[in-house]
């Protein structure tokens, strides 16, 4: 991929996370506050629809793993399900996927993509 290509890739996710930001502080059953810490019932409920396969509750999950919003970043769970949602053709996840290698994950977080569970 060109550098170019790379440059507006990551104005693309700046741009689709900031507005998934502005969403979650929008819709209260998923945010209960403006702020970015999510409860544990926020993450029980993206949870169970992203084990259903809901593509953008995987999203939302794989995020909120990645930024730390339910307290701790776990990387290794927001890779996995940024995976699954990607798959699913999710270009938010995509892309989201492809920053977190560009940017270094940490090496435990690690897992082959195909086969991946």
């Amino acid at each position: 991929m060109s550098r170019k290509g790379v440059i507006v890739m990551n104005r693309t996710l700046s741009c689709s996370l900031s507005i998934l930001l502005l969403l979650a502080s929008a819709f209260p059953a998923i945010s209960n506050s403006q702020s970015t810490k999510w409860s544990e019932n926020d993450e029980r409920a993206l949870l169970a629809k992203a084990r259903k396969g809901d593509a953008s509750a995987q999203m939302w999950l794989a995020a909120a793993y990645e930024q730390g919003w339910f307290g701790k970043a776990n990387f290794p769970e927001a890779l996995k399900w940024y995976r699954r949602s990607a798959e699913q053709g999710d270009a938010d996840a995509q892309n989201a996927l492809g920053q977190m290698y560009e940017n270094g994950v940490p090496e435990t977080s690690l897992r082959p993509i195909c086969g991946s569970s």
